[in-house]
């Protein structure tokens, strides 16, 4: 990824270097001011080392950005990354500034081939910068992180989540693809029917980049929703759900915690278009080592499709509109249940038998699994319906124990 990005002479880097450095002679601590809506919290912090890492360190001699890593004491509030930054060193360009040490800091990621420059300790960092020995073969160093598609700066992330990522990936629990957008799939929107409408209502109060994104995020879920439905997350801006996908434009997070639970199939991050790039969809999902796999091996189930989607019971709770799907032991009682369906209707009506894998994607997309009287909840609206109207049948929360009821007998459908 970052091997094609532009790389600059290593003198405008050390310019930068030198600025920085200067900065926090002058001034190594700063107060901050944080408006939360109608509060105002105030904030302390203080600078005590800046260590330069990357290709800069190893003495490349073209390098693409600057990386350092500053260690600060704080107190009160924190500002974001990028005030912090612009309050200690000015607007650098290409500049990226990581909190905390080598070892440990905001990128997620330990950097072993640090230099430290500067310290509050002394004033000798025009020495430590000139002992960098110039490497002409030196470059990028290649790190276990290289399999993420999206750079740092991109995310909103926590302490450790590349780690778990690339850890989940390693181990086959994850897998992913990055799917670059390009002009054409910014276009607008062409078909104007009931999806694009309920898309339309959950975006039109966003920001300007995030709405150009909006075709790219439609053209996407194409090709992974058979009959897409739109919604978005409550009290999250630019988070949307379409189907069984999750969905973060902007800056998007890493909640890797979905693929521990069951409401979602894929986690799709777009973060705005930058000039730097990479420009894509970062589309992830379970792998073939999940752990959830072995739940479902052998198990089967049938379940009606209408127009060739898995047909969902919705019912209303509270405010919300919550879906059941129906899952049977045998073709014939699946057929059943749409024996009261209208005869115009009735054309449009399938049978489908799901084994394993497939069985948990069918079921993933709804918000309660009705099988044979008893009940899992697969989201918290699910649960909520299963207490509320469901009270005195049995009900699950597990998936491990309700996947134990299913027989692990194959039919065979008759004609």
């Amino acid at each position: 990824m970052e091997g094609k990005e532009k790389r600059h002479p290593r003198e405008r880097f050390t310019k930068q270097l030198i600025k920085m450095c200067r900065a926090l002679d002058k001034a190594a601590q700063h107060d901050f001011e944080i408006d939360d809506y109608d509060k105002i919290y105030k904030g302390h912090m203080e600078a005590l080392q800046l260590w330069v890492v990357g290709s800069y360190a190893r003495g490349a001699l073209t390098c693409a950005d600057l990386d350092v890593v500053v260690n600060f004491t704080s107190k009160g509030a924190a500002p974001r990354p990028r005030v912090m930054q612009r309050k200690f060193f000015g607007a650098l360009p290409l500049l990226r500034v990581y909190e905390g040490t080598p070892e440990t800091n905001r990128s997620g990621v330990p950097f072993p081939d640090a230099v430290l420059i500067w310290t509050n300790e002394d004033c000798d960092w025009q020495s430590r910068i000139d002992s960098i020995k110039l490497d002409p073969s030196a470059g990028r160093a290649p790190r276990d992180t290289d399999v993420i598609p999206l750079r740092v700066e991109q995310m909103y992330l926590r302490p450790g989540d590349l780690e778990k990522a690339v850890d989940l990936h390693k181990n086959g629990v994850l897998e992913w693809e990055f799917i670059p957008i390009d002009e054409a799939m910014l276009q607008p929107i062409p078909v104007k029917g009931t999806p694009e409408h309920q898309l339309h209502l959950h975006t039109q109060d966003l920001g300007k980049k995030t709405k150009e994104l909006v075709p790219a995020v439609w053209r996407l879920t194409q090709e992974h929703e058979s009959e897409p439905t739109w919604d978005s997350a409550e009290h999250e801006k630019a988070t949307l759900i379409c189907g069984s996908t999750l969905i973060h434009i902007g800056r998007p997070a890493l909640p890797l915690r979905i693929f521990d639970e069951t409401s979602y199939q894929r986690l799709m991050l777009i973060p705005h278009l930058t000039a730097r790039g990479p420009n894509g969809a970062w589309l992830i999902r379970r792998g073939p080592n999940h752990p959830h796999w072995p739940m479902v091996e052998n198990r089967t189930a049938y379940y009606v499709t209408y127009k060739g989607t898995p047909a969902h019971c919705v019912h209303e709770c509270g405010f919300s509109e919550v879906s059941v799907l129906e899952l049977f032991k045998s073709p014939r009682d699946a057929m059943y249940s749409i024996s009261d369906a209208l005869p115009e209707t009735l054309k449009f009506f399938e049978v489908g038998q799901a084994t394993g894998i497939d069985l948990y994607n069918v079921m993933l997309g709804a918000d309660v699994v009705d099988y044979e009287g008893e009940f899992l909840a697969l989201t918290r609206a699910g649960r909520y319906l299963i207490e509320d109207e469901y009270e005195g049948c049995k009900a699950d929360f597990t998936l491990n124990s309700f996947m134990e009821i299913f027989e692990t007998t194959y039919y065979t459908p008759t004609s």
